[in-house]
């Protein structure tokens, strides 16, 4: 019963704290600034993160919140919708799942879709996982025509200042359809992540 309560407390805690969040017009309630430079440099080359395009209406990509028990995992998920310019929309549907055992102790945690750049902040910074966490992402709407023919689109990590690449089943992007899907990119501790070339 103890444990039922303290859980439930939790529970009542973490969704406050994303009511709060949604509804004050805080962009970034963490205080890690929302668009850090994004040509940064890893050991073999620059990484440029893919630009999203410009929203016209106001409203805002919400956080998303989940709880992670070590008996079950886990999921955070979050699906939204944008229009741009031309008449268009830009959709997300982004998905993280825990496996059972893969973290030391239960906890919320908090996924942020950046509104700039095709990233996604994951809070708190530092959660690791015994076992990968798998990222899954599918996008429409979105504008590559600042990718170069040939470029090798992939996952990638915010290391300190640097872009480290991150393993994935597969990411595809469908130039003429705007379309990019990623498939159970492996997620080893919470951090920013991106997809650039």
């Amino acid at each position: 019963m103890k444990n039922l309560m303290k859980v439930a407390g939790i529970a009542v805690i973490g969704a406050s704290l994303l009511l709060l969040m949604s509804c004050s017009g805080i962009e970034n309630p963490t205080g890690v600034p929302a668009s850090p430079a994004v040509e940064q440099s890893t050991a073999q080359h620059s990484v440029h993160l893919i630009s999203l395009p410009e929203r016209l209406s106001l409203e805002r990509i919400q956080p998303a919140i989940g709880f992670f028990t070590v008996q079950t995992g886990g999921q955070i998920h979050t699906e939204y919708s944008y229009r741009v310019r031309g008449g268009k929309s830009v959709t997300g549907d982004v998905s993280l799942d825990v496996d059972p055992k893969a973290v030391d102790h239960d906890t919320f945690a908090f996924m942020v879709v950046n509104d700039g750049k095709l990233a996604i902040d994951f809070y708190p910074e530092g959660i690791q996982f015994g076992r990968p966490a798998h990222l899954n992402a599918h996008f429409t709407g979105l504008d590559f025509s600042d990718v170069p023919a040939g470029a090798v689109v992939q996952l990638y990590y915010g290391n300190d200042g640097a872009w480290e690449p991150v393993p994935a089943e597969s990411v595809t992007i469908n130039a003429a359809t705007g379309e990019l899907v990623c498939v159970n990119g492996l997620i080893s501790h919470f951090s920013r992540y991106g997809f650039g070339f």
